[in-house]
């Protein structure tokens, strides 16, 4: 992604492949379903321009980020956490 720097981002159990404007203050962390993270080029540089950080995440599975290997694995409760852990990675208060 142009203009953005990847991270490998640790949470739940997982390490997130992670695309990250360089400028912005903090503020949101966004993950998005079920695109590759690149797909959102336009919108995250629109957010960041706004002064949003802006997170656009590779969810389990895609690019990458850790692909656990298990059915289960990608049960809503288990994607619902990773958002969760996420908001904590990015240093945000979660509502959990």
């Amino acid at each position: 992604m142009l203009g953005a720097r990847r991270l490998a981002v640790p949470a739940n159990g997982l390490e997130f492949e992670v695309f990250e404007p360089a400028k912005g203050p903090a503020g949101a962390a966004s993950a998005w379903f079920p695109l590759h993270a690149v797909s959102w080029h336009n919108q995250v540089l629109f957010l960041a321009g706004l002064g949003y950080r802006v997170w656009a995440v590779n969810q389990r599975g895609y690019g990458g980020t850790s692909r656990p290997q298990r059915r289960e694995d990608y049960a809503l409760a288990q994607l619902t956490e990773d958002v969760a852990g996420l908001i904590d990675a990015s240093g945000a208060t979660s509502r959990r």
